[in-house]
């Protein structure tokens, strides 16, 4: 692509060249692979950098060797349009050099480092964790010896609980930190407490988990946290901290200032205004005062009940000051002291006179605006379940236990769940143990091992040295270990390119908010402005391309409008504005149209379920209209199909 034919967005972040990291947001369509190939092109053959100092990490093999592909395609180009001889040999030199750029996914960059340097990957003891000539477990094999070092840890615990049973322990042993060479009990928290103490808490968590004495469940659980921590930087620490937290927060809970009673007074102060307005709104109203305070219907006499009682409790809490222990008891008392709030069956919706109207549309304020407040400070609501339980939504009764009550439970609970990582953490060493001793990996062992050798300074100053200039592709799929892999040989010289809109793989531990973090750290620049300099709490510059060159304008016009109706940071995480809205690319779709004139206009399908099973007699006509019992993406394949026969059948063609 020459420069003429890219846009002002993407020639922004090309000719990019202030020595600070660049987060690129590109939409999909929006030419991304385009952009970043011209700028490392380019950046080659201006001599701004040599092949052998470029990382760039792509998602996938596949991507990196079409990302190479591209790179050597367009120095041939280049080198064929070349009329000058010193810029013909820079090429030539360029294209034999570009094998040395390290264009690989995240796990062969790993690969590469633990390669480099097995000798420094050592233990407490100085002691090499795996030899020349590892391998790389397959995943049959990998299960089994995870499931064999989850034997090994909870058959040694169980042993420890039968033996407390039958008294057999000995006395006053106690728990520390230290750790020794068979799985054995210990803290992460430094504060040794007794065997006894430790094996109680963990007797509670493995019944938790499996009540029946068959411990499927326990097991399962923990693999998964196993699994999930793998996938972190230095997750030790961060159980050790998670830990020191929860005591912490056992503590200190709803003291003035606590973060942790923070969120649920923003969530009280936040259901308790429409709480206050609807009731306010229905007790002023003509219909409440004229019609339902005088009745002697039973059903409404209900109601009335409880509108006036919800107005006097609102009243009394109104009444408090503060977010401090005090408040919260008080809260507490209010909520146990009130009468049983119960609204009546609604009228039917199919009811025309204007009273059941009207005593429909109050009782929907109510159940709407008021019973989320009332679940959070009552458990008559979850106790009740139904209906009430149905529009109080995820709003816990947690203003319905004292704060002393709270910290209770708070302390109870926080041994079990310390046990619980700590076994975890057993079963992490153990299994580490198993595969290194047969000089074996698993995929996670690449990256975690690369980050711990990248924390010896000697070697991440190497390849600090080494890459000039730093590229990550699909930066929205990046996990916590892989960006903290980055981050310790990056300097100032990050590009990081992606969508968070198109975060698709959380399940592989991707996490987006790094995305997010980074896009809410950055300061925007545009086209044709110089950057202003960054202030301190900014960890680089952010470049938008949004303009779609795949789809045709009035799809995109449905696609923002269809979005920004709920796309909202509470509801999707991220806010569907003018920084992640799609912009059309005109100008192609016009010279399109001028070749063959077409009217467009975008078609809506909505695929609901299917209750109706098939039968054996049901043609492909039946299939298509939706009949056939079918898997989503079955059912969505044959509504495809059926509207390109529809849109063929009117003279459109489909190309």
């Amino acid at each position: 692509m020459s420069r003429s034919k890219l846009t002002k967005e993407q020639e922004l972040a090309v000719l990019f060249r202030e020595p600070e990291n660049l987060l690129i947001s590109a939409a999909a369509g929006s030419g991304k692979t385009t952009t970043l190939t011209r700028r490392i092109v380019s950046r080659l053959i201006n001599g701004e950098i040599r092949p052998s100092e470029l990382l760039v990490i792509t998602f996938t093999e596949m991507a990196a060797k079409d990302l190479k592909v591209k790179i050597q395609g367009q120095l041939k180009t280049a080198r064929k349009a070349a009329s000058d001889p010193e810029l013909s040999r820079r090429l030539d030199l360029l294209e034999a050099e570009l094998s040395l750029a390290q264009i690989s996914t995240i796990h062969a960059f790993c690969n590469q480092i633990l390669t480099s340097y097995l000798s420094s990957y050592t233990d407490d003891a100085g002691e090499s964790y795996l030899e020349p000539g590892s391998r790389i477990m397959e995943e049959t094999e990998t299960l089994r010896l995870q499931d064999e070092s989850i034997e090994a840890v909870l058959s040694r615990l169980y042993e420890l609980l039968d033996q407390e049973t039958d008294k057999s322990l000995p006395p006053g042993q106690m728990v520390t930190g230290e750790t020794g060479p068979d799985p054995a009990p210990f803290v992460l928290d430094g504060n040794p407490i007794s065997l006894d103490s430790w094996l109680s808490d963990f007797r509670r968590v493995s019944f938790a988990y499996s009540p029946d004495l068959n411990d499927r469940a326990f097991r399962d659980a923990l693999a998964s946290m196993l699994g999930q921590l793998r996938n972190l930087p230095d997750y030790t620490e961060l159980v050790r901290a998670a830990i020191l937290e929860m005591n912490e927060r056992a503590e200190h809970f709803a003291s003035a200032g606590d973060p942790w009673a923070r969120g649920y007074w923003d969530l009280y102060e936040e259901s308790l205004a429409p709480a206050r307005r609807t009731i306010e709104k229905i007790s002023r109203s003509r219909f409440f005062t004229e019609e339902l305070v005088s009745s002697s219907q039973k059903g409404e006499k209900q109601l009335v009940l409880a509108v006036e009682e919800m107005a006097r409790v609102i009243s009394r809490l109104e009444e408090l000051e503060g977010h401090d222990e005090s408040h919260w008891d008080q809260v507490v008392e209010i909520g146990q002291s009130m009468g049983e709030v119960r609204l009546p069956g609604l009228p039917g919706a199919s009811s025309a006179s204007e009273k059941s109207i009207m005593k429909r549309a109050l009782m929907e304020d109510f159940l709407y605006d008021v019973m989320p407040f009332l679940a959070l400070i009552s458990g008559q609501v979850r106790q009740r379940g139904g209906r009430d339980a149905g529009y109080a939504g995820d709003r816990p009764a947690v203003f319905t236990e004292s704060v002393g009550n709270i910290r209770e439970n708070l302390k109870e609970s926080a041994g079990p769940a310390a046990r619980f990582m700590e076994t975890v953490l057993l079963i992490d060493r153990e299994f580490q143990r198993r595969r290194f001793k047969n000089n074996a990996l698993v995929f996670d062992d690449l990256e975690h091992g690369a980050l711990a050798l990248l924390k010896k300074d000697e070697i991440s100053r190497e390849y600090k040295n080494r890459f000039r200039e730093i590229y990550v592709d699909e930066y929205q799929d990046t996990s916590s270990i892989q960006d903290a892999i980055i981050r310790r040989i990056g300097d100032r010289n990050m590009l990081m390119v992606g969508d968070i809109k198109q975060s698709i793989y959380r399940f592989r531990y991707a996490n987006p908010a790094l995305f997010a973090r980074h896009e809410a750290d950055s300061l925007l620049i545009e086209a044709g402005v110089t950057p202003p300099p960054l202030e301190t709490h900014h960890q680089g510059y952010l470049a938008l391309l949004n303009r779609c060159f795949r789809t045709r304008p009035p799809v995109i016009d449905f696609i923002n409008d269809f979005f920004s109706a709920f796309l909202t940071k509470k509801a999707g995480e991220i806010e569907y504005d003018e920084s992640q809205m799609l912009i059309a690319s005109e100008e192609k779709w016009k010279s399109l149209d001028q070749e063959r004139p077409q009217s467009f206009g975008v078609y809506l399908d909505l695929l609901t379920g299917v209750r109706k099973p098939a039968s054996d007699e049901e043609t492909l006509a039946a299939a298509i209209s939706g009949d056939i019992k079918m898997t989503p993406a079955a059912r969505e394949a044959f509504a495809a199909a059926r509207i390109v026969m529809e849109l063929a059948g009117q003279g459109i063609a489909y190309d």
